[in-house]
């Protein structure tokens, strides 16, 4: 019978460690011994957030953020569809797991399907 409860409980512990969900470290503090730009003076990085991403910033991605701030560079969400007059002031635009619609991330096919229509580009 204790072979029964080992096994058990060894079942319940693989189950919750299998079940955990991707969290922004919070107490990550990356130093930058030289900047490329004096604090907030660089170009602005956009992060794509328009399109059910799996990661922005103040999310999972929320490290790569306070790393690029540390750079000097100003980051922001984008929030808006991608076009010439919305990318404004954008200087880089990060994009990071678009999805095309809301649906449950374990539910897309694989590779996901482009964002974008076909044929039609992004660039400036």
């Amino acid at each position: 019978m204790k072979a029964f409860w080992e096994a058990t409980a060894a079942i319940v512990a693989c189950r919750f460690t299998l079940s955990a969900q991707q969290v922004p470290d919070r107490a990550f503090r990356p130093t930058v011994e030289n900047p490329a730009y004096g604090a907030g003076k660089g170009p602005v990085v956009c992060l794509d957030e328009a399109h059910h991403n799996f990661h922005t910033l103040d999310d999972r991605f929320w490290a790569f953020g306070e790393l690029v701030r540390r750079d000097g560079y100003v980051v922001r969400a984008f929030r808006t569809k991608i076009d010439r007059p919305s990318l404004g002031e954008c200087r880089i635009l990060v994009i990071s797991n678009a999805q095309p619609n809301s649906a449950e991330w374990d539910t897309y096919p694989y590779p996901t399907p482009s964002i974008r229509p076909a044929g039609r580009g992004c660039s400036r």
